[in-house]
């Protein structure tokens, strides 16, 4: 029996671990999104699809988006941010990111923001930056 360490036990989402399989499998995919209602269990499901990605070798990242994180612009992703990366200049930064991150250990990433919709806006335009600065077969994404 696998230990759960204190977390919820994962029932009945075969179809959709497939479908993140599937999409994990499909080199042109940059995103996998896991909506629903308030409880349905969509934060335990995108970090079991993030749990898969990494025992699959890919690097993985989490966020948190909030109301808090977004009064601060980058709030919710900057502890993913490569460290020295300059910002001062959105668009070189933005681009000293994706080099920075490309150019790590490992393979792909495979990255789960929670609460997606509560990103400010730099953390948003930065992730669809990264996004479609990926070349195709390095294109993964898992985020609600």
């Amino acid at each position: 029996m696998r230990d759960w360490a204190g977390r919820w036990p994962l029932t009945g989402r075969g179809p959709e671990l497939e479908y993140f399989a599937a999409a994990l499998a499909d080199q042109g995919c940059r995103g996998f999104v896991v909506g629903g209602a308030a409880g349905v269990g969509k934060s335990r499901l995108a970090e079991e699809c993030l749990e898969r990605a990494a025992a699959a070798g890919y690097r993985v990242g989490r966020a948190t988006a909030s109301v808090a994180a977004g009064a601060v612009p980058l709030g919710a992703i900057a502890h993913l941010l490569p460290m020295g990366v300059d910002l001062t200049d959105p668009v070189a930064g933005f681009a000293a990111v994706a080099r920075e991150l490309a150019s790590g250990p490992g393979r792909q990433w495979v990255l789960f923001v929670d609460d997606m919709h509560l990103l400010d806006a730099a953390s948003a335009v930065l992730l669809r930056q990264l996004m479609d600065a990926c070349p195709p077969a390095d294109r993964h994404g898992a985020h609600r």
